[in-house]
């Protein structure tokens, strides 16, 4: 029932952030999806939504970096765990969508509006953090 819940979950955020590339569910929706789902979350969910909320940095820098702002348990985890749950190559075969991924939501949170100090501190932590990550690889 575990391994269900898990493939249900990365099959949810893999469709909600394919489809809010497209402005087809709102995003708000999904940061309420991802922040119910990380309050219920184990190891393996954790990396799910951890990549999820990497992507949508990338999609839509401001909308979550309003959401991280908001929910200060989530960000501290996040950054602290980032290294592991979203940037390891567990598979040995996704180092270089990895480094892209990596690379792309640096460029997205320095090109975001921050609409306050908090978000500007939190912005400039995660740039922090991504910019000191390397990407590893498992085989």
């Amino acid at each position: 029932m575990k391994y269900i819940r898990v493939v249900s979950i990365i099959l949810l955020c893999f469709f909600m952030v394919r489809c809010a590339e497209k402005h087809q569910v709102s995003v708000t929706s999904l940061l309420d999806v991802l922040q119910e789902s990380w309050e219920k979350r184990d190891a393996s969910q954790s990396a799910v939504i951890s990549t999820a909320l990497i992507e949508l940095l990338v999609i839509t820098p401001e909308k979550t970096m309003k959401f991280l702002v908001k929910n200060g348990d989530i960000t501290s985890e996040l950054m602290r765990r980032m290294q592991y749950d979203v940037f390891t190559d567990y598979s040995g075969k996704d180092k270089e969508q990895l480094r892209i991924l990596k690379e792309n939501a640096i460029y997205a949170l320095k090109k975001c509006a921050c609409k306050n100090k908090e978000e500007s501190d939190a912005r400039d932590d995660l740039i922090n953090v991504l910019n000191r990550i390397e990407i590893r690889s498992i085989d």
